[in-house]
């Protein structure tokens, strides 16, 4: 199960999971009741909220292989937008959004990693597409 959370409108989508359905369900924390109901198997497993954009976005997974791609998320009726290129044979990982911009790392083997930064303001422009060990050697001269 995951819970995403809207804090402008207090309202929570929470992913339900049920035998192989998976549903998105909408609850409106003021009005104390359900405002959507959605059932597709195409919905990303994390999606995040930006408050900028009003709008919630995720990496979709591809069925029937390997790959992904950011997506827009209207949690109300349930259309998804495509964003941006697909990355074949990559896998996604939990994204962030923030301030107008969506991070996140995609993943091909343990050796091979991307970092991506897209531009949310500008219908999903993809503005950053680093090697992640970039990133993750870097961290080594933190102190614990």
């Amino acid at each position: 199960m995951a819970i995403f959370y809207n804090a402008t409108n207090h309202q929570y989508f929470v992913t339900v999971v049920s035998g192989d359905n998976e549903t998105l369900v909408g609850i409106d924390l003021i009005k104390q009741k359900i405002i959507s109901r959605i059932s597709n198997s195409d919905l990303p497993s994390f999606l995040c909220y930006d408050n900028k954009t009003d709008a919630f976005y995720g990496m979709q997974r591809f069925t029937g292989k390997r790959g992904c791609r950011l997506i827009r998320l209207n949690p109300y009726n349930g259309t998804l937008d495509i964003l941006s290129d697909d990355f074949n044979d990559y896998e996604p990982s939990a994204g962030n959004c923030y301030e107008g911009y969506y991070f996140t790392m995609i993943i091909l083997n343990s050796e091979t990693q991307q970092i991506l930064t897209f531009d949310l303001n500008n219908n999903g422009k993809l503005i950053s597409n680093k090697p992640g060990d970039e990133y993750l050697s870097s961290l080594a001269f933190i102190p614990i």
